[in-house]
């Protein structure tokens, strides 16, 4: 029940940000998805449209694991990456240095930040809600539900109950030990397979890249430090991108109609692709690993002579 909700939920806010995308976040004609640009009808659309993913998906949802519950709400908000068209178009008509560019898209990664913890809080408060008034309707175990109002703070950034948190070998169980072993490795994986994979600057090569890196970073860093805090997830992208915004503000770009050749490919990456695309990825990356680490578990319950063998 876990997977299929999560995966029609996905597609429901994929499909509901395609044919409304358009409408609910003005942006200028041929200009991409860029908040400070457009400036406060496209801020507002954009809260607008995270909090009425949140609502619905958290709705859809009631049954899956926090995890996959905002993987399939980001996912939703990276759809706007399918419908902008590239920095390019920006960059290339753009007057002045190119390097004022890059401060302002650090900003609007901050921003989009904002927007995905608000999203978060919104999505989980509504599986509480639900739970507190109709607690039949979920179908979790008894020590996966929300405990409460006070007791399900923690499921802000919960990935898993404790009862179901899986321990790191060697017997690290330091809860910000793990958390920042997790990051440090996701952002390291993501990089390296981001510059790897990224060898043009056309929206289709950009979406696979980073959606293939950014899901394989969160998945092997989950795997490596089973962390429980799904925020860690989407401050993988968040990183990653600020790197790549600051080394391109620092860097000498100048001006004229081919500077924006000069422009770092990582660089090129917009806010809304890193933080709503990559962190949809890097959650689903964490869900995917959480689903094999539950799985294993279960296998090792029903077999254990099997799990005692070296």
């Amino acid at each position: 029940m876990d997977k299929l909700q999560v995966l029609l939920a996905a597609v429901a806010a994929v499909g509901a940000v395609l044919l409304l995308g358009d409408r609910l976040l003005p942006v200028g004609p041929g200009e991409p998805v860029l908040l400070v640009v457009s400036a406060a009808p496209a801020l507002l659309g954009a809260a607008g449209l995270t909090l009425g993913l949140a609502l619905a998906v958290g709705l859809l949802t009631l049954w899956a694991r926090p995890a996959g519950a905002i993987g399939a709400m980001l996912l939703g908000l990276g759809a706007l990456s399918l419908l902008s068209p590239p920095l390019r178009n920006t960059l290339w008509y753009r007057p002045g240095p190119l390097e004022q560019v890059f401060p302002a898209m650090a900003l609007e990664l901050l921003l989009w930040a904002g927007l995905v913890l608000l999203g978060q809080v919104v999505l989980l408060a509504v599986r509480v809600g639900v739970w507190r008034l109709r607690p039949g309707w979920f179908a979790l175990p008894t020590d996966a539900r929300p405990a409460g109002w006070a007791g399900s703070l923690a499921g802000v950034v919960a990935a898993e109950s404790p009862a179901e948190a899986p321990r790191v070998a060697g017997g690290l169980t330091n809860f910000w030990a793990i958390a920042g072993g997790a990051l440090l490795v996701g952002l390291g994986v993501a990089t390296v397979l981001l510059q790897g994979l990224l060898q043009s600057p056309d929206r289709g090569q950009i979406v696979f890249a980073v959606l293939v890196s950014f899901y394989l970073g969160g998945l092997v860093a989950h795997q490596v430090f089973p962390t429980r805090l799904i925020p860690v997830a989407w401050l993988m992208p968040l990183g990653v991108g600020s790197v790549f915004y600051v080394l391109a503000a620092i860097a000498p770009l100048g001006q004229g109609p081919i500077a924006w050749v000069r422009v770092s490919l990582l660089a090129r990456v917009l806010p809304v692709d890193y933080l709503a695309l990559g962190g949809a990825a890097a959650v689903m990356g964490f869900w995917t690993s959480q689903r094999l680490a539950i799985a294993r578990r279960l296998a090792a319950d029903q077999n254990p002579e099997g799990a005692r063998q070296p």
